[in-house]
């Protein structure tokens, strides 16, 4: 990742903690419990489906190379797990804020797992360098310039 790609990154993940903070201050400032319940659920949402939306680029990946060797399938099989423990949760509560964003969670999660079984993790096929390079359970991004030896 270039240094202005990083930078990027930081900025929007500093955004984001901000507009947090502020809907946090002000939804426990506020003495309307409903008004408080819709501002904290719609901002957990939101966040919630930015985090597990963010695979959907390694996925179109997948279905391009024909190979799933860039999913983390214990990571999208923990996922599905808790997505599923979340929308019975939200269920018997009756809460929206639980069960409607787990319900798309858990499709993201389920696509993931369902692409890793049909594709398998057979390496990626020559050109196709994803500038990452597994080192021991621990992902390590590298320059495509950078040597492997």
């Amino acid at each position: 990742t270039s240094d202005a790609a990083r930078r990027r990154i930081e900025v929007a993940t500093l955004s984001i903690m901000g507009v947090w903070l502020v809907l946090w201050v002000t939804a426990i400032q506020t003495s309307h419990k409903v008004l408080r319940n819709n501002v904290i659920g719609t901002a957990a949402t939101v966040t919630q489906l930015l985090l597990f939306a963010s695979p959907l680029s390694t996925m179109a990946k997948v279905i391009r190379v024909k190979s799933a060797a860039s999913i983390n399938t214990f990571f999208a099989s923990i996922g599905a797990l808790c997505s599923m423990l979340w929308i019975v949760d939200g269920f018997v509560l009756d809460d929206f804020y639980l069960y409607a964003p787990n319900i798309l969670t858990l499709a993201l999660g389920v696509s993931q797992l369902m692409l890793s079984a049909v594709y398998g993790s057979k390496p990626e096929p020559e050109g196709s360098d994803s500038g990452l390079l597994e080192t021991s359970r621990l992902w390590v991004h590298r320059r495509p310039s950078d040597s492997l030896a």
